[in-house]
């Protein structure tokens, strides 16, 4: 059990050197909004109330976010990162990415240029659900939508978080 543990921290030590040398591209004329600009993820298990279970396969972002570029969350439960701590086994993964909003916030007007904010990566609540860093861009797009230059993702089951709207299942 304590080599899987420092197993998997190896492996997102990993992420967090790799983001820590990307740069963050500017979005001139808000190029980066327009559709064949960004991926589109579209996944409700992504919202914050999303709670995995077991049996589940945990959302992985290496998977998703294959390459660091700009994208957009579509999902009915809302196109927006969490700024505040994400809990262990939220988001439908094991390791939730969420954005530390004291570290920077969301864009208020489209011409607003592209903010960096701090990512966190929770791991076994470790350093207050922030054990790793890294920084992630945000553009406010016409249309009111947000954009987002998401860092790559190589080792699982750490993904993204986005929406905070409840999934409601209906059994037939």
């Amino acid at each position: 059990m304590y080599r899987w543990f420092l197993l998997q921290n190896a492996f997102l030590v990993l992420i967090s050197l790799r983001a820590l040398g990307q740069q963050i591209p500017a979005c001139t004329d808000n190029a980066c909004c327009l559709k064949s600009s960004y991926t589109e993820l579209d996944n409700s298990r992504r919202s914050i109330q999303s709670q995995w279970r077991s049996g589940q396969t945990p959302l992985c972002d290496r998977d998703h976010v294959t390459v660091s570029g700009w994208y957009r969350f579509t999902s009915f439960v809302g196109g927006k990162m969490p700024i505040s701590k994400v809990d262990m086994n939220r988001c439908g993964t094991h390791f939730p990415i969420w954005l530390d909003g004291t570290t920077g916030a969301h864009p208020t007007r489209d011409t607003d240029a592209v903010a960096k904010i701090k990512a966190c990566i929770n791991v076994r609540e470790l350093r207050g659900g922030c054990y790793y860093r890294f920084t992630v861009g945000v553009k406010l797009c016409p249309g009111n939508f947000f954009v987002y230059y998401l860092q790559k993702i190589t080792r699982c089951y750490a993904a993204y978080c986005a929406g905070k709207k409840r999934l409601v299942f209906v059994s037939i």
